[in-house]
C-alpha cells in the first residue's frame, strides 16, 4: 500500500508590526493553516526573502513570541506531515526602528538685510528628515512647513526678518 498525503497549507501569520525600541514583544499568531503540524519556526533578518534563517523550536502549535527583538527581523511557520511534506506559512516582519534624534542646526547667521543666507546644515540626527519648518521670531507659535527632505537647506529668498528654521526628523 502506499499511502499519498497532500502538501499541508502553511497558513497566515499575523500582521506585520513595528517598534521604535529593542525593548519589545509580541504574540504571531498561525491561521488558515491544515494538514501538518507546525515542527518548528524560522527568523531572519533577510526580509521577506528569508534565504538565510535560523530554526526555532515551537512553543505553542499555533503562535510564538517573540521578546527584545533587536533588528528588523522575518518569522514564519514550518509545518510538516507525518511523511515529511512540509509548507511554510507567510512571512511576518517585526520591524526595528532607531530612537528619533533631532539633531542640531547649524550656528545662527546673522545678515544685512538683502543679503544671501549660508545652507543651514542638520548633523547628529537619527531618522530621515520629514520637512524643515520655520518661524518669524524664532517661537514656532505659527510654522510654515517647507518641502525639504534635505539635512541641509538654504532659505530663498533671505528672510526679511528673524526667522527661525527647525528640521522635522522621523
Amino acid at each position: 500500500t502506499i499511502e499519498v498525503q497532500a502538501i499541508p497549507i502553511g497558513g497566515n501569520l499575523t500582521a506585520n508590526t513595528s517598534f521604535c525600541s529593542t525593548t519589545n514583544s509580541g504574540t504571531l499568531n498561525l491561521a488558515g493553516h491544515s494538514g501538518g503540524n507546525v515542527v518548528f519556526w524560522e527568523t531572519s533578518t533577510d526580509c521577506p526573502a528569508m534565504a538565510t534563517f535560523t530554526t526555532l523550536p515551537p512553543t505553542t502549535p499555533t503562535t510564538h513570541t517573540y521578546n527584545n527583538v533587536s533588528v528588523t527581523s522575518c518569522f514564519r511557520a514550518v509545518l510538516r506531515t507525518s511523511a515529511g511534506c512540509e509548507a511554510k506559512s507567510t512571512v511576518a516582519t517585526v520591524s526595528i526602528f532607531p530612537a528619533t534624534v533631532g539633531g542640531a542646526v547649524s550656528a545662527p547667521q546673522t545678515i544685512c538685510s538683502g543679503d544671501n543666507v549660508a545652507p543651514l546644515n542638520l548633523t547628529g540626527q537619527e531618522g530621515r528628515v520629514l520637512r524643515w519648518e520655520s518661524a518669524a521670531g524664532c517661537n514656532f507659535a505659527t510654522v510654515t512647513t517647507i518641502a525639504s527632505t534635505q539635512t541641509t537647506f538654504t532659505p530663498t529668498p533671505a528672510p526679511s526678518q528673524t526667522t527661525g528654521y527647525r528640521a522635522v526628523v522621523q
